[in-house]
């Protein structure tokens, strides 16, 4: 689920939270289910993540988000 949060947009999975950056990440809305494909990419400073992702490319889904590498 995706959640929007002190300027960053972060990506909440069962297992960890990944910050969703590149120009795709403009289309997702605050508690929308969505998986996303891209590449490991810098965690954006002051972003509440473990982690960042470019995002590539992205669908709407299941109440858990999932990514993939």
């Amino acid at each position: 689920m995706v959640e929007l949060t002190g300027g960053c947009v972060v990506l909440v999975t069962e297992a960890e939270r990944i910050a969703l950056v590149g120009p795709r990440v403009r289309e997702l809305r605050h508690g929308q289910p969505v998986t996303v494909r891209g590449r490991v990419a810098p965690l954006p400073p002051d972003c509440p993540a473990d982690r960042a992702l470019l995002v590539t490319d992205l669908e709407d889904d299941l109440p858990f988000g999932r990514f993939q590498w």
